[in-house]
């Protein structure tokens, strides 16, 4: 007998549902962040947001230790928590985390996790 989530009683959680930490990936890609010093700024006012008003842990994916020492100086900078960034080093092609992270789902009946595996189609096959 094949089961599913839903007959599992899993369910996907609105998005404003409390969470213990948001997943994040650092910008870098020129061609999608020409002034990548503002977008690198915003995400540092994301980080901070997050901390002032959830005091929600962040998991930030970088490309590399040098990706994690300019983003962990720009955090810094602004007397940001860094206890609550937890650093992933992961090659990414883009800050769009929905496309590729992790997918969780939420047990009705017991509020156990599980994570869907998927393969992102680039929007069907728009990108490589």
């Amino acid at each position: 007998m094949v089961s599913s989530p839903q007959k599992e009683n899993y369910y996907f959680p609105e998005e404003w549902r409390k969470h213990s930490a948001i997943f994040l990936s650092w910008p870098y890609d020129i061609i999608s962040f020409p002034n990548l010093k503002n977008a690198e700024n915003s995400y540092v006012k994301i980080i901070k947001a997050l901390q002032e008003t959830n005091s929600e842990d962040v998991k930030l994916f970088v490309t590399g230790k040098g990706m994690k020492s300019r983003a962990e100086k720009m955090l810094m900078e602004e007397n940001l928590d860094l206890s609550k960034v937890h650093f992933q080093i992961f090659d990414y092609g883009d800050v769009w985390f929905r496309d590729y992270g992790p997918t969780f789902l939420v047990n009705r009946k017991n509020n156990n996790l599980a994570m869907v595996k998927w393969t992102f189609n680039a929007w069907g096959g728009k990108y490589p």
